[in-house]
Order: structure tokens, then C-alpha cells, then sequence
């Protein structure tokens, strides 16, 4: 009997191996678009330090203010590993910034359609791009659907491309991890859900983000659209008429995730006619 269990762990072991080596491999490939192009790289530690990890500070239940967030520090840890598995997306070198010098506006459009170029998908189109001090947020939209595909960021001082962490990775049931994209992992949701009708509606969003914002910081005000993906909305928060941050509502659960690792806003949207 005990030979018995002893070899029905090693084969639990050797599964569980060989199953986190294809979700690695299978991250890091997507992370560079199924078109394989760019190069991949980790996130690396100067990620998790710089942009406040994962889930430092964000995900709230609708009646729980008091906590940092679902998994408190523990997220930067988590981060760190992520990060590695996710890897980047080097721009070509005609686009990337000189040494130095930092990304514009302008220029971190045209890395954005690169990257998104990448991916060779030709239902995937450029959003819009705002600029904050630590990078700039860039949306990926469906061009069948005009709905939002993903999130993803922009170095302004390598001109790299990283997936956005956060609702993006972990909400997305399109293009989040082992649902369709590849880098997210199903979170407050069944399996019957797909993203596409969610039972918060965009209007509901709006009131919990405000409720949150109420005991959060009520000096702040939310955007009049609450842009949907595939399993959550994205909204900007707004100070005295002005963009000051981002959060997302998850479109099953109505949990809040403040997005913490933007930084201070600095310039106008930059948008695609």
C-alpha cells in the first residue's frame, strides 16, 4: 500500500511539472502576439518595484473598503513571477526611443500599432493611448465589434510593450491568460461566462465605481463611459474635470480594482480616426 502511494504522488508531481512548464511556454509566446514576432524578455524586478505590482492595492469587494486588496503584498511577489512568464515585446529600432531620450505621444502610437501589427490579426486595432509619468496605457480594440480587446503599457524610456497586469490579465476571458490570449486566469466568474453579455451592466459599473471613490477618495469623479472587455470595464477617474488614475469594475462580480501602477497623468488622449 504504501509503494502504491508513493507512486501515485510521483506521477501527481511529474503532472503537475510538466503542466506549469507548457502554461510557461505557452505565456511567453503569446506575450509576443501569435504572429511571434519581437523579442521576449521578463518583466523583470525594476517592474514589480517601480509600478507597484499586480495586486498591491485595487481589488475591493463592493462592501469591503478596509483591505489593501485581495491578495495585499503578496501581489508584488506574484508579480515577479508573472512577469517573468509574461515577457515583452521589443519595438524595431527605427521606433525605439534614442538613449535618453523619452517616448512621446506621437511615438508611442506608432509602437502601438508595431506591437498591435505583431500580432497579425487583422481584427485588432489601435484604442486610444494616454500618458502617464511611469508609462503609457494603450487599449487594443476589436475592429468587427469596436469592443475592447486588451490593455497593455508602454516604456517610455525602451519603447518595450508590456501587457497590462491586473483585470487585464486576470478578468479578460477572451484574450486573458489560458482563456484565448493566454495571460490571465479565470477570477469571480463560471465557465459558462465568455465576456460578452455580463450581468453588470455599463451603468452599474459607473455606481459602484462611484461608491468605491466615495469611501476611497471622494474628491474624485468617474468617466461618463465605462469601455467594456471581455469580462470587466475600464473607467478613467477624473479630478476637478481632469484624468487622474484608472480603475476597472468586474462585470460579474462588481468587484473594484484600482489600477495603481499609472502614476501621475500627463498628457492628453491620443486616438485612431
Amino acid at each position: 500500500m504504501n509503494q502504491q502511494r508513493k507512486l501515485f504522488s510521483l506521477v501527481i508531481i511529474v503532472i503537475a511539472a510538466i503542466a506549469a512548464l507548457i502554461l510557461v511556454n505557452t505565456a511567453v509566446t503569446l506575450a509576443q502576439g501569435p504572429g511571434g514576432n519581437g523579442n521576449c524578455h521578463g518583466y523583470g524586478s525594476n517592474w514589480t518595484g517601480n509600478h507597484g505590482g499586480m495586486m498591491g492595492q485595487g481589488m475591493m469587494n463592493g462592501s469591503d473598503w478596509n483591505h489593501l486588496g485581495m491578495m495585499g503584498n503578496a501581489g508584488c511577489s506574484m508579480m515577479g513571477h508573472m512577469g517573468t512568464m509574461m515577457g515583452v515585446w521589443t519595438p524595431p529600432t527605427d521606433l525605439a526611443p534614442t538613449s535618453g531620450v523619452s517616448l512621446d505621444l506621437e511615438g508611442a502610437t506608432k509602437i502601438a500599432e508595431a506591437y498591435l501589427g505583431s500580432w497579425q490579426n487583422p481584427n485588432l486595432t489601435f484604442g486610444e493611448a494616454l500618458q502617464f509619468d511611469n508609462h503609457f496605457y494603450v487599449t487594443a480594440l476589436e475592429t468587427d465589434t469596436g469592443r475592447g480587446a486588451f490593455e497593455f503599457l508602454i516604456d517610455p524610456s525602451t519603447g518595450n510593450v508590456y501587457l497590462e497586469p491586473g483585470p487585464n490579465m486576470m478578468w479578460n476571458l477572451r484574450y486573458g491568460m489560458m482563456y484565448g490570449g493566454g495571460y490571465g486566469v479565470r477570477t469571480g466568474t463560471t465557465p459558462n461566462n465568455d465576456g460578452v453579455e455580463m450581468s453588470i451592466t455599463p451603468e452599474r459599473a459607473r455606481e459602484l465605481a462611484q461608491e468605491y471613490l466615495t469611501n476611497y477618495n471622494p474628491t474624485l469623479t468617474i468617466s461618463e463611459e465605462a469601455e467594456a472587455f471581455y469580462g470587466y470595464y475600464t473607467l478613467e477617474l477624473l479630478q476637478d474635470g481632469q484624468i487622474s488614475g484608472m480603475l476597472s469594475v468586474n462585470g460579474y462580480t462588481g468587484q473594484v480594482w484600482l489600477h495603481t501602477w499609472h502614476g501621475e497623468f500627463i498628457a492628453p488622449t491620443a486616438e485612431i480616426d
